[in-house]
């Protein structure tokens, strides 16, 4: 797409010898700071000017001052994809590369740590069932 408009201001601009190729195109992305990435997380589904955010943002601080880091704790949850295998790789041009529909079986762990990350609590691990088939021959698990 940034080729096909460079491509299109080059004619609006009279310039005849413009070629938008792809060794131009990566040193413009370079040049301006431009990469692919995917997309994640959920930073803007918090409405962070709101009253209430305002409010607690003013509180917060005064309500901490009271604790040590060493007693303030934050956990999170997150998904551990465990059969999931990378949807990219390094291969010869000459070989074919084909992927299969992407297992989704996964579990939710809950990390937690203090503030001060003296305190790392072990893992919390949530499956799907009681004793997952992955697990079978796994006599102890180290969290």
């Amino acid at each position: 797409m940034l080729a096909t408009k460079a491509e299109e201001f080059a004619g609006k601009l009279n310039i005849s010898n413009f070629k938008a190729s792809s060794d131009w195109l990566e040193k413009f992305k370079f040049r301006q700071s431009i990469s692919f990435k995917r997309v994640c997380g959920e930073e803007k589904s918090v409405d962070c000017q709101s009253a209430d955010m305002i409010l607690w943002k003013e509180k917060l601080p005064l309500l901490l001052q009271t604790y040590s880091p060493d007693d303030i704790y934050n956990a999170d949850e997150t998904g551990i994809f465990f059969r999931m295998l990378p949807d990219k790789t390094i291969e010869f041009k000459d070989v074919d590369s084909h992927g299969g529909k992407k297992n989704k079986e996964r579990l939710t762990v809950m990390v937690c740590v203090n503030m001060s990350g003296k305190d790392k609590l072990p893992l919390l691990i949530i499956g799907k069932s009681a004793n997952p088939r992955c697990f079978k021959h796994v006599k102890s698990k180290p969290t």
